[in-house]
């Protein structure tokens, strides 16, 4: 098989910021995927990438490992990284993207069976904005309550505090970063470290 472009409706240069003790263990071994509602979008692998509210993902990685870090009281000598991988999406697969029409119309109808979910359960949804609770609900199996839509990527701008705006308390609407969710990690290509950092 070759690897012509032809075979793929995207390509990303991605981004994913970690604690550096994670790093060699990524880079040799692939990514887990986070698991949990509370995600911004779901399950998945989560990446920086260009997009029109960012031009330089590697930078907001690195400002993203450096504010959870920060958040959580690491001791000052442990250090950062930031992994670069090529996501290859085959003409196969099925992307969300919240920056387009057609994504928001796909978010806004499962948003709605969500709602109708919530409303004839017992379900209570928690303060935390529900994102990533739609999507995976979405991508699960209908026979465990899912809709069972395919959706093997997510692309999304959003507004990330990083430690300046924790510090300071500062919220926003407006979208400061861009992101994917990649569901499938078969689609991330060989990862490198580009970049390490004292945090």
């Amino acid at each position: 098989m070759s690897n012509s472009s032809s075979q793929y409706i995207r390509k990303y240069q991605a981004y994913h910021g970690t604690d550096k003790s994670n790093a060699k263990s990524i880079c040799i071994n692939g990514f887990n995927l986070s698991e949990g509602n509370s995600h911004w979008l779901g399950d998945g692998v989560y990446f920086f990438v260009d997009g029109n509210v960012c031009s330089n993902p590697q930078n907001k990685a690195k400002k993203w490992v450096r504010a959870e870090a920060y958040s959580r009281k690491h001791k000052q000598h442990r250090r950062g990284s930031v992994l670069y991988s090529p996501v290859n999406v085959p003409i196969n697969a099925s992307i969300m993207d919240l920056t387009c029409k057609e994504g928001m119309e796909l978010f806004n109808y499962i948003r709605d069976k969500f709602l109708d979910k919530i409303n004839s359960s017992d379900e209570v949804p928690t303060k935390a904005p529900l994102d990533g609770h739609v999507i995976n609900m979405a991508r699960a199996n209908q026979k465990d309550g899912g809709l069972g839509i395919q959706i093997d990527i997510v692309r999304g701008d959003f507004y990330i505090k990083f430690r300046k705006e924790r510090d300071l308390k500062i919220n926003h609407r407006i979208p400061n970063s861009a992101i994917i969710a990649v569901y499938k990690t078969t689609f991330i290509g060989s990862t490198k470290q580009v970049e390490i950092f004292r945090i």
